[in-house]
C-alpha cells in the first residue's frame, strides 16, 4: 500500500498538519534545539576557558622561592640526595641480610643492628620525601623527575607609553642561555616566529599582556620597535629606548619581560650607566641617533642635516629606518636639537655599547626554576626541600596553590563534563517528550481514519514508519535551522554573557560547539529511535476496530 502517490496524498498533508498552523510546532521544536545548542556551546566554551586558565602549559615549570640569605645551591641539594641515598642502600643491605638469615643464627648484635638500620632507612626516606624508593642507581634529577634547574633574577622596572602618558612597572627577568621556559614558548607560541632575542645583549622580549592590557601600557598595537624606559638622571626623568627583540603571548609567574644580561645589569647598576649615556663630556665629540617610523617630516630634517642611514639589526620590527650622525660638537648638537621636529612615533636611540659596560652586580637570587615531568613529583620534592634546606628557620619551598588549584580544576572539569552530558540527555528527553506527545496526540485525533486505512490493508508497521519518518523530518528541519542560528548568534551571545558576568578577559571565552555529526547523533538519531519505540509500543497490538471505536 506504501507508494509515491500514497505518501503524496497522505504523508505530506500529515507532515504539514503536525508541523502546526503557520508551522508553530516546528518553531517551538526549533526554539528548544536553539536554546539547547547555545547552552551546550556556552558550557563547552566555559570548560575550555577554565582549561586554559588552570591547565596552562607552564604549570610543570615550578618556581622554588629562595629566602633572603639562604646559601643553598643545586649542587648542595644533589650532595644531600647522594649522601642520603648511599645511607639508604647500606641500611637496606643490612635489613635484607638479617631477614634472609635463619632465626637460629641471629645474635643479639644482629637484632640491634637490624633495628638501627630500619630506623636509618625510614629516616632516609623521610629526608628524601618519599615512602619507598627504588634502590637502583639513579641520579638526583631522575629521582625527582625534573630537568636541570637554574636560578633566576627578577626586578621591577618602569616603562612608559608616551602616546597615552601611561607609566607602569614591569616584572623583568634576566635572560638565561638555557632558559627552558623561553625555549618552550618558542616552540608553542605563534607570536614568536620573528623573535631574535640576544640573551647576553641589550634587548627584551615582552609579553602581549604587558603591552596591550588596559591596566598596563595599553598600546593599541603590539608590533613596536622600542619600549621607553624611564629613569631619573640629575633630578630629571629621562627616556631610554629599549630594543624589542621579541613578543610572546605570556610568561608564567607574573613575569612581563625577559631582558638581556647587559640590560639587566644596567637596570641594577642604577645611576652610573644611565647617566654616562646622558651627560656629555666637553672634551669629546658626541653623536645623535634616531629611529624613524613613518615620519616623513623628521626623516627629511635628518637628511638635510647630513644624518646617514645605518644598518640596525637589534630589533624585531623592520618597518622603520635608523639615522645617525657622528662627531658632533656640543654646539652642533644643540643646533640640531633646537629645531628637531616632534618625534611622535619615532625614537631617540642611544648606543649602549659606546659607554662602559654596567658592572656585574651581586644580585640576590629570587627563585630556582624546575621543569617537572610529572606533577605528582612536585609534592615529593617539596617535602625534600622542607626537610633539607633550612637556614635561619626558613626553607626553600614550592607554592603548591597552583598545583592544588589544578587538581581542583580536574575535579571540576569532570563534574562540568558530567553536567554537559546531563544537559544533552535532558534536551534529548525534552525533544522526545514534545514530538512523541505531538505525534501520539495527532494519532489519537485521527484514530478513526487510521482504523479505516488499516481495514483496507495499512499495517501497524506502515503507520509506525510513516509517523517516524514525519518525526525525523520535523527534527531534521529544526536541527538544520537551530544549528545555523546557534552558529550565527552563539559567538555574539557568549561575549555578552561574559561581560555581564564581569569576566576580566571576556575575549578568551568562546562559543564552542560539538562537531555537527555528534550533534546530529544526539538530536536526530537518538530521539528518532526513541520516538519509533514509543510509537511501536502504542500501536503494536491495535486492530482496525480498536482505532475506529477508540478501544484501549
Amino acid at each position: 500500500m506504501l507508494n509515491t502517490q500514497f505518501f503524496k496524498k497522505f504523508a505530506k498533508p500529515e507532515l504539514k498538519s503536525i508541523a502546526g498552523k503557520r508551522y508553530s510546532n516546528l518553531l517551538v521544536l526549533s526554539t528548544i534545539l536553539i536554546l539547547s545548542m547555545l547552552a551546550i556551546g556556552l558550557g563547552k566554551g566555559s570548560i575550555s576557558y577554565l582549561d586554559k586558565k588552570m591547565n596552562n602549559p607552564f604549570v610543570s615549570y615550578v618556581n622554588v622561592k629562595i629566602p633572603m640569605g639562604n646559601p643553598i645551591q643545586i649542587p648542595d641539594m644533589e650532595g644531600i640526595y647522594n649522601k642520603t641515598r648511599k645511607k639508604a642502600v647500606q641500611a637496606n643491605m643490612i635489613i635484607n641480610n638479617y631477614e634472609n638469615k635463619d632465626a637460629e643464627n641471629l645474635t643479639n648484635k644482629d637484632s640491634i643492628e637490624y633495628e638501627n638500620s630500619l630506623a636509618e632507612y625510614k629516616s632516609c626516606l623521610n629526608t628524601l620525601g618519599v615512602e619507598k624508593m627504588d634502590l637502583d642507581s639513579i641520579s638526583f634529577y631522575d629521582f625527582y623527575g625534573f630537568k636541570a634547574p637554574y636560578a633566576v633574577y627578577d626586578k621591577y622596572v618602569n616603562f612608559t607609553n608616551k602616546e597615552k602618558d601611561i607609566s607602569k612597572n614591569a616584572l623583568v627577568r634576566k635572560g638565561h642561555e638555557n632558559d627552558s621556559v623561553y625555549e618552550f614558548i618558542l616552540k608553542n607560541d605563534k607570536l614568536t616566529l620573528n623573535n631574535s632575542f640576544d640573551f647576553d645583549g641589550w634587548g627584551c622580549v615582552v609579553s602581549l599582556d604587558f603591552l596591550k592590557n588596559k591596566y598596563k601600557l595599553n598600546y593599541d598595537v603590539y608590533n613596536i620597535p622600542f619600549l621607553n624606559y624611564s629613569k631619573q638622571v640629575n633630578g630629571e626623568y629621562c627616556s631610554f629606548s629599549i630594543p624589542v627583540q621579541g613578543i610572546v603571548e605570556s610568561f608564567p609567574h607574573g613575569v612581563d619581560m625577559l631582558v638581556g644580561k647587559k640590560l639587566f645589569n644596567a637596570f641594577e647598576d642604577g645611576y652610573n650607566f644611565w647617566s654616562s649615556l646622558i651627560i656629555l663630556d666637553s672634551n669629546r665629540t658626541s653623536y645623535l641617533q634616531y629611529y624613524v617610523d613613518n615620519d616623513q617630516n623628521l626623516e627629511d630634517y635628518l637628511i638635510e642635516n647630513n644624518f646617514k642611514e645605518i644598518e640596525y639589526d637589534y630589533i624585531m620590527y623592520d618597518n622603520g629606518k635608523m639615522y645617525k650622525k657622528d662627531k658632533l660638537t656640543i654646539e652642533e648638537r644643540n643646533v640640531i636639537l633646537n629645531d628637531l621636529p616632534s618625534l611622535n612615533t619615532s625614537y631617540n636611540v642611544f648606543d649602549f655599547n659606546l659607554v662602559n659596560l654596567p658592572r656585574n652586580m651581586d644580585v640576590e637570587r629570587e627563585y630556582f626554576i624546575f621543569k617537572f615531568d610529572k606533577l605528582d613529583n612536585i609534592a615529593i620534592f617539596n617535602s625534600f626541600l622542607k626537610e633539607n634546606t633550612v637556614n635561619d628557620n626558613k626553607t626553600l619551598k614550592i607554592d603548591m596553590s597552583v598545583i592544588k588549584s589544578k587538581n581542583n580544576f580536574d575535579l571540576f572539569n569532570k563534574l562540568a563534563n558530567l553536567l554537559s552530558v546531563a544537559l544533552i540527555a535532558f534536551c534529548i528527553f525534552c525533544l522526545w517528550l514534545y514530538i512523541t506527545n505531538l505525534i501520539v496526540s495527532h494519532i489519537s485525533k485521527n484514530k478513526k481514519n487510521l482504523g479505516t486505512l488499516k481495514a483496507f490493508g495499512l499495517s501497524n508497521n506502515n503507520i509506525i514508519l510513516i509517523y517516524s519518518a514525519i518525526s525525523i523530518t520535523l527534527i531534521s528541519i529544526s536541527f538544520v535551522i537551530s544549528f545555523l542560528v546557534s552558529k550565527l548568534i552563539g559567538p555574539v551571545i557568549v561575549p555578552l554573557v561574559a561581560n555581564y558576568s564581569e569576566i576580566g578577559d571576556a575575549s578568551s571565552l568562546n562559543y564552542i560547539s560539538y562537531p555537527i555529526y555528534i550533534l546530529a547523533a544526539f538530536f536526530i538519531v537518538l530521539p528518532s529511535i526513541a520516538i519509533y519505540l514509543k510509537l511501536w509500543w502504542e500501536l503494536r497490538k491495535s486492530t482496525p476496530g480498536d482505532l475506529i471505536y477508540g478501544r484501549e
